[in-house]
């Protein structure tokens, strides 16, 4: 499955180049909504640590890998920005945006997600790097390569990442 860095870093860098080079306007997307569309990507392994301490070790990818937490964000949002209140919208959209970023991750990289859950327990994934490794490399379709191949994404996405802002942006802006 893909690694923190990456559930961190896919939804920063998709709002930070939708905010830089489609919309244009540092204003009204600002490093702030940028860090939370960040910090909404990694929230639905929050399972990981709760399903440790309750001793309950089946519930990673079962209650906050669904569609329900980012529809009830983007109802917020649309709350909000039906009252005038913009601002406070714009969180919950980038917070809505991180969180289905994570559950786009492990769908289409590993595993299987349950969108509908717990109203359906229908299962969707692609498992794009299982079926590339065992089609094309069977011999490192295992678990241990994916986990060097995630922890390389994770490395790859933060040196590119931290090259880009220091030439584009400066990375003290973020400070």
């Amino acid at each position: 499955m893909p690694l923190a860095v990456t559930h961190i870093l896919v939804p920063i860098i998709l709002v930070d180049v939708f905010r830089d080079h489609i919309l244009k306007k540092t204003k009204t997307i600002t490093n702030k909504h940028v860090l939370l569309a960040g910090l909404a990507g990694l929230f639905p392994d929050i399972d990981i640590p709760i399903g440790h301490i309750l001793l309950q070790r089946n519930v990673h990818r079962l209650y906050t890998h669904n569609i329900w937490i980012p529809v009830l964000f983007l109802a917020f949002a649309m709350y909000f920005w039906s009252i005038g209140k913009k601002k406070i919208s714009r969180y919950f959209i980038v917070m809505a945006f991180g969180f289905f970023t994570h559950l786009l991750l492990d769908g289409l990289l590993c595993g299987t997600i349950r969108p509908f859950y717990p109203v359906s327990n229908y299962e969707w994934g692609m498992d794009l790097f299982g079926k590339f490794f065992g089609t094309f490399f069977p011999r490192l379709a295992n678990p241990d390569f994916g986990q060097l191949i995630f922890s390389s994404m994770d490395a790859v996405l933060l040196f590119f990442w931290l090259i880009h802002e220091q030439l584009g942006n400066k990375i003290k802006d973020y400070f």
